[in-house]
């Protein structure tokens, strides 16, 4: 019957103002030619240290809400960063405190980024770009300009 037994795939809660977010992004890339440009995505993860045991059998290629399983964002774990562009894939740090921008901005300044993305690309020829996430959008981190080494 063409079932697997798998766990099951993960979906992010998301409200309507994050889905529109997300979407405007997307059209903004496409409309300003920025989707052209030399762009370095980050993004932290979080690995949970107790097992999920949820198996179920899934049917292959069926999509419906029991396939999935909405996680909570409070739950015992540690934090992973990384960054990813043209021809570029920076280390993978792991983050052993709570991440915040303090803590955002010491990993981005010291894992090599900006000056690997500056000899690749000259000094401003490219664009840092992470999610909205909280430690992302501080007024610390907003006044940071990590272009500049």
């Amino acid at each position: 019957m063409k079932f697997n037994w798998r766990p099951p795939k993960v979906k992010q809660s998301l409200n309507n103002s994050q889905k529109n977010m997300r979407n405007q992004f997307c059209s903004d890339l496409f409309y300003t030619g920025l989707i052209n440009q030399v762009i370095y995505f980050s993004d932290e993860s979080r690995f949970e240290q107790q097992s999920d045991s949820s198996w179920r059998w899934i049917r292959r290629g069926e999509y419906n809400e029991g396939i999935f399983n909405e996680k909570s964002k409070s739950s015992t774990s540690v934090m992973g960063w990384g960054c990813i562009g043209n021809n570029y894939k920076s280390p993978f740090i792991m983050i052993s405190s709570k991440i915040d921008s303090y803590v955002y901005s010491d990993v981005i300044k010291n894992c090599g980024l900006v000056q690997n993305a500056n000899n690749m690309n000259g000094q401003y020829g490219w664009y840092f770009q992470h999610d909205g996430a909280t430690c992302h959008q501080s007024k610390k981190k907003q006044l940071m300009n990590f272009r500049k080494s």
